[in-house]
């Protein structure tokens, strides 16, 4: 879901149905199993702009939704197959294997302005996007493809199993800026971009690669167990920072945001009981997945010497440390085989 400057409300997602609510929609029918759902409403919620189906035969995801500066919506997921890419996409033939992540733009009458894929021959799927002041799109997710495509990258090639991607797309999406892979030699995914004021790119996520990339050292566990990553690139793809946290259970990073200047909000979940806490409101474990929010400022971002942390955990809907706001957070995760 996201809010335009107008404060409509864009929400997307999948949908089995056949008879889901539809108004001015590009696609007017379920194409079969799980098709992506886009709907757009009026800021009061009580009328539809229009509303429409996105998909293939296959099984199809909507994972991501953003405006751009002329307050167009863009949306990523993954597709199963098919043939839907417009004329002049960056990558107009779907890759192959069980999914290609997908970039699309519409109007906010509904008009399909552009879809194109992004993947190879194996399973690629989008997690989330950003867009940046310029009308960049970034994407972040995983791939299993070996011929993920890459341009500018820090990593060019995967190492194994599910390797993280981020893909910076131009503002008209007909071409990229950078595509890299990022993971070690077991599972990474990239859960969540964010851009800043500089438009550096933020991405969070989880791996469970003893080997994963990083210019700092904070905590993690070499065990089976995933840790959260934390990525920061500059605009031009270059890496200014990589670290990772975790404990003797499972850590995973499903959100980040900008919060000023150079600090940044970190939320996930956790199963363990030894999380490093700082100026918490919680600093104990409470059972099974607690909630953590972390803050971190990264003034010192291209020393990581002098990289500060603060935390805290939470279980429910309150917030700790010292981030002065309230969250309710309803959490569904679906463990994910690398």
């Amino acid at each position: 879901m996201d809010i335009d400057s107008n404060n409509r409300i864009a929400i997307t997602g999948t949908t089995e149905s056949s008879d889901f609510p539809l108004l001015n929609s590009n696609q007017s029918t379920n194409a079969g199993s799980l098709d992506v759902f886009l709907s757009f409403f009026e800021a009061d919620a009580q009328s539809i702009l229009f509303s429409t189906y996105l998909g293939t035969t296959g099984i199809d995801h909507g994972r991501a939704i953003d405006f751009d500066s002329q307050g167009d919506i863009l949306l990523a997921g993954m597709i199963a197959n098919g043939d839907l890419a417009t004329d002049g996409a960056y990558q107009e033939e779907y890759g192959g294997g069980t999914s290609d992540a997908f970039l699309a733009k519409y109007q906010t009458n509904g008009t399909l302005e552009y879809i194109t894929f992004l993947g190879g021959t194996s399973s690629d799927t989008a997690n989330d996007m950003a867009v940046d002041s310029n009308d960049n799109v970034i994407l972040t997710g995983y791939t299993m493809s070996d011929d993920f495509p890459i341009l500018n990258a820090i990593q060019e090639e995967r190492v194994e199993r599910s390797e993280m991607f981020i893909t910076k797309f131009t503002p008209n999406s007909q071409s990229v800026s950078f595509s890299s892979y990022m993971g070690g030699s077991s599972a990474d995914y990239g859960n969540a971009v964010k851009a800043d004021s500089q438009n550096r790119i933020i991405v969070t996520g989880q791996t469970s690669s003893n080997d994963f990339p990083t210019t700092y050292t904070l905590n993690s566990t070499e065990s089976r167990y995933d840790n959260v990553l934390l990525v920061v690139l500059n605009q031009d793809g270059t890496l200014l920072f990589s670290t990772l946290f975790g404990g003797t259970y499972d850590y995973v990073g499903i959100g980040v945001a900008w919060y000023s200047n150079d600090s940044y909000i970190v939320v996930g979940y956790t199963e363990s009981t030894d999380f490093p806490i700082y100026q918490a409101y919680q600093g104990t474990h409470s059972g099974s997945n607690d909630m953590f929010i972390m803050k971190i400022n990264l003034e010192g971002l291209i020393d990581p010497r002098q990289v500060e942390f603060t935390f805290g955990i939470i279980e429910g809907s309150i917030v700790i440390g010292t981030i002065v706001v309230v969250i309710l957070l309803v959490l569904f995760v679906r463990r994910r085989a690398g």
